[in-house]
């Protein structure tokens, strides 16, 4: 009978996955919710656009809460679910927003995706001058455009749709299978495909790899199926340049490595620097990263804060930062940054 359900299902709404993953299990790697030792910003920098002329930062939007945005029970804001929907983390949305109180019918002040980065840059140099200066060299490709992507694909219905409970995902890479202009729409003006690769998968790497198609770059595709290739064989990819943390800025990918399998590592849009904090340990190179990193979960896009003690030192042999168990009890073993290769235009 269950094998009757499944292939009515498939006939009815045009699953077209061929074999399908395991289906997934709980994210051995929740993220950092609540710390009062979290970087939340650095208020002491003028980063609004409004307060700083010095590298014309695009300007955010004004806000009016809903009752849907508040904490259950009240009718006071809930951070974290504004912040979601708009593409960001709950501690970004507060250091933009610094009074005590907000209320539904109140107003919040979502920042641009300038203000965002710009933010960062400071947190990160701790110093405006150096920040301006380190902001004015961001590349605009591909790392601006893929932090516009991934706030873009992250916020609105458009991330909720890559949630691991959502059956059906938004992709504007109709070289997917699965995908139809007949069960297409238009999302502020851009063809979205609706796209069913079956229930419960993990969407972390769809939605890096569709941040990438929306970039305008090409993303990495299997021939025998038509699907992204897994979240664990991105440092195989040909598509993808393999970084060193050095080189990093925020608009990078990230791969959380913990295996090849449908649900064994987990790949992000970097949308912060990683900070790293030596750690005194004898005869090794260790240090603690934390970084935010936007990408597919249970219920959504989310922007999420990560910690991981790596030995900072590029692996030789799987290429990758080892991840120090003695010290990390996650499932991850190596960490890898990536920036996508080829420009869609360019492709012959």
């Amino acid at each position: 009978m269950l094998e009757f359900l499944k292939k009515l299902f498939q006939l009815l709404f045009g699953w077209l996955s061929g074999p399908t993953d395991p289906e997934p299990e709980p994210d051995p790697e929740p993220p950092i919710t609540e710390d009062p030792d979290l970087p939340t910003g650095m208020t002491k920098f003028p980063y609004r656009a409004e307060d700083t002329d010095a590298v014309g930062l695009a300007f955010g939007v004004v806000y009016t809460i809903e009752e849907a945005d508040a904490m259950d029970g009240t009718n006071a804001i809930s951070f974290e679910k504004v912040a979601d929907h708009h593409g960001m983390h709950s501690t970004s949305l507060r250091e933009f927003n610094t009074g005590e109180i907000y209320r539904v019918g109140d107003t919040v002040y979502i920042p641009s995706v300038d203000e965002l980065c710009f933010a960062e840059y400071c947190r990160h140099t701790n110093d405006l001058d150096a920040a301006v200066a380190a902001y004015m060299e961001l590349p605009s490709r591909p790392n601006r455009a893929m932090l516009d992507a991934a706030r873009y694909r992250g916020a609105g219905i458009i991330g909720e749709k890559y949630a691991t409970t959502s059956i059906v995902f938004y992709s504007p890479n109709d070289d997917i299978v699965g995908t139809s202009e007949s069960r297409s729409e238009m999302i502020n003006g851009q063809r979205e495909y609706q796209v069913n690769w079956g229930p419960n998968i993990w969407k972390c790497n769809v939605f890096m790899h569709d941040c990438t198609y929306h970039a305008g770059y090409t993303p990495d595709i299997r021939e025998s199926n038509k699907h992204y290739i897994r979240a664990g064989e991105l440092h195989f990819s040909e598509k993808f340049e393999q970084i060193d943390v050095d080189d990093l800025t925020p608009g990078c990918v990230i791969q959380l490595f913990g295996g090849i399998g449908s649900d064994d590592s987990h790949n992000m849009v970097l949308m912060s620097f990683i900070e790293r904090e030596a750690i005194d340990v004898p005869d090794l190179n260790v240090e603690e990263w934390t970084f935010k990193g936007m990408g597919a979960e249970k219920d959504r896009v989310a922007v999420s804060i990560r910690r991981h003690i790596v030995i900072a030192d590029r692996d030789e042999v799987e290429d990758g930062y080892k991840v120090y168990k003695e010290l990390d009890l996650t499932k991850r073993t190596y960490i890898r940054l990536f920036r996508p290769l080829f420009d869609r235009n360019e492709v012959a």
